[in-house]
C-alpha cells in the first residue's frame, strides 16, 4: 500500500455525513500511469488515471544559461530551488549598474523559467546573477540588435 486516502463528506453546516478510508497502490505500467483505490470496508476498487506527471524537487540550486545567447529581442533563463528560498535574479551591464530586476521574491522548491525582453536595452555583453539561500550564481547574456 501506497498510502492510505480518508475521504469526508460533510453537509453544508459541516457535520460529517459519512467517511471512508480508502489504500492506495500506485501501478507503475506505462501508460497509462493509474491508482487503484481499495475501500478498506467492503473491498471495492475503482481505478483512477493520473492527470498529470509530477515534477521531481531538485536536488540542488542551480542558474542555467539563458537561451538563445546571443538573442534579439527576447531570451529565456531557467533557475532550479531544491527548497522554498528568496530569489533575487537581476541583470546588470558591463559597468555593474542595475539594468533589470526579474525576480525579487519567495518562491517554493521546483525549477523556473522566466522571459527576458532586451527592449529598450542598446546591444552588447550582460551579466545575470542568482541569488537564493547560500547559493550565488552569474552568467553571461548577449543581446544583438
Amino acid at each position: 500500500r501506497d498510502f492510505k486516502l480518508r475521504c469526508i463528506v460533510t453537509d453544508g453546516s459541516n457535520t460529517i455525513k459519512t467517511s471512508n478510508e480508502f489504500y492506495v497502490d500506485i501501478l507503475s505500467e506505462y501508460p497509462p500511469q493509474q491508482t487503484i483505490v481499495q475501500d478498506n470496508s467492503n473491498e471495492q476498487k475503482a481505478v483512477l488515471a493520473k492527470e498529470a506527471v509530477v515534477e521531481s524537487i531538485p536536488q540542488e540550486y542551480s542558474l542555467k544559461q539563458n537561451y538563445p545567447n546571443p538573442f534579439n529581442p527576447a531570451t529565456k533563463i531557467s533557475y532550479s530551488l531544491p527548497k522554498a528560498s528568496h530569489v533575487t535574479l537581476i541583470v546588470y551591464d558591463m559597468l555593474g549598474r542595475e539594468v533589470k530586476v526579474l525576480v525579487n521574491e519567495n518562491k517554493p522548491s521546483g525549477n523556473y523559467e522566466i522571459d527576458f525582453h532586451a527592449s529598450g536595452i542598446t546591444s552588447g555583453s550582460y551579466i545575470y546573477r542568482m541569488i537564493a539561500g547560500n547559493y550565488q550564481a552569474t552568467r553571461k547574456l548577449i543581446v544583438v540588435k
